[in-house]
């Protein structure tokens, strides 16, 4: 069905990695983000005034990693039932001891410690995570920690009826609406968090999101990309599973109105997908927040033709980047390959090998991240112009088109 797959140039501009000391930090703009009303204050530093040093992106930082999960419960807008989301959660620790932690019934990680207490006492900046469509909130484990090993609280919602665990069928096309909701719910309940929790009151304002596949799209629809109506209406002329019960005219208009939420700072869409057409020719325009776009030019569940290219044309303004990988394909932007998935489209002969490009990727996110919310520009600028000339890269600026 086109409405749930996983799948889900620009002009001048594009440079090479080989030509990466060329691109300076003034090229990939530089945009400090201003504080979210509900969050705590910006901090200057990965974990505030009572941080380490920042340690550079190409590695671990100073800490150790904590996982845990939570559950919140919520009604959507138009919705009578509620829904319940399981939260995985990432954070920084000072501990050294502990239960390894499991993700789901897939993965265990000796490095990880199950539910130790988080390191430090000041606000954390945030990461959010969407994953795609059939998959599970740990899929892209390898960026969730380093970016925690380096201060930083990573939040992943399950979007529940839409994971590994429990697709269902029958949410097409609510889907499309429920998960940018289930985001923005998440960061309510978050910021709201009982005094009991640990993590309570641990949030900065420093807040960013990013999504792989149907996660991009949400990732895009979040920032105020502005959604078509017409794949839903078209499919639902003709259904008769019942899937389209619950697209409803009031779930239209809202749908219609988008699901911007201006507390997420900056955006990271890996492999983004125009999920069939939600998102058109032009969607992307609106989008105000630093975007980061990750594609693989071998991917073959949200190509560069029909997926990358339109929806990082249609972002404008100076302060987007766009990295393409030669020779990576759609499960190269998560763990994948680890997993079992991806064999051909990412995973296999003729793909960037995973041990490169996983580490690469969250250096890259994490000294994005730096710069948009930290008024930190060095570090990407100095991890592109040292990039080796065998990555390859291609990666344009939006201020350069």
């Amino acid at each position: 069905m086109a409405l749930l797959l996983l799948s889900a140039c620009d002009d001048g501009g594009t440079q090479r990695a080989d030509a990466a000391p060329d691109v300076t930090a003034d090229a990939v703009s530089d945009t400090t983000a201003d504080a979210a009303p509900d969050a705590a204050p910006d901090t200057a530093t990965d974990l505030g005034p009572d941080a380490a040093p920042r340690a550079a992106v190409t590695g671990d930082g100073p800490f150790r990693v904590g996982y845990r999960t939570l559950e919140i419960t919520y009604t959507p807008e138009t919705f009578d039932t509620p829904r319940t989301l399981e939260i995985s959660l990432w954070y920084p620790t000072d501990a050294t001891t502990g239960k390894s932690a499991a993700y789901g019934l897939f993965v265990d990680r000796d490095d990880v410690l199950a539910d130790p207490p988080p390191a430090g006492t000041e606000p954390y900046p945030v990461l959010f995570f969407s994953h795609g469509n059939g998959g599970m909130p740990q899929q892209n484990w390898s960026m969730s920690e380093r970016a925690a090993s380096h201060g930083w609280l990573v939040v992943a919602p399950g979007h529940t009826g839409n994971t590994i665990f429990d697709t269902d069928k029958s949410l097409a096309p609510a889907m499309f609406m429920l998960r940018p909701m289930d985001v923005s719910a998440t960061l309510d309940a978050m910021l709201a968090l009982p005094s009991t929790d640990p993590l309570a009151g641990r949030l900065s304002a420093q807040i960013a999101l990013a999504g792989h596949s149907f996660g991009g799209y949400t990732t895009l629809a979040i920032g105020g990309a502005t959604l078509s109506t017409e794949p839903a209406d078209t499919f639902c002329a003709t259904d008769t599973s019942g899937a389209c019960d619950l697209w409803t005219e009031p779930r239209r208009q809202l749908t219609k109105a988008g699901f911007h939420d201006d507390r997420f700072k900056a955006l990271i869409g890996m492999a983004p997908s125009t999920t069939g057409g939600v998102l058109t020719d032009g969607a992307t325009a609106p989008i105000s927040a630093p975007t980061l776009i990750l594609t693989g030019a071998m991917d073959q569940l949200t190509p560069d033709s029909t997926d990358g290219d339109p929806l990082w044309q249609g972002l404008s303004g100076p302060q987007h980047l766009r990295v393409s990988f030669p020779t990576a394909g759609h499960y190269t932007f998560s763990n994948g390959c680890e997993l079992g998935i991806g064999f051909g489209d990412g995973c296999g002969d003729g793909f960037i090998d995973p041990e490169r490009a996983l580490p690469l990727i969250s250096a890259l996110t994490l000294a994005w991240l730096r710069q948009h919310l930290q008024d930190d520009p060095a570090e990407l600028a100095r991890l592109i112009a040292e990039l080796p000339v065998t990555d390859q890269l291609e990666i344009t600026s939006s201020e350069a088109r």
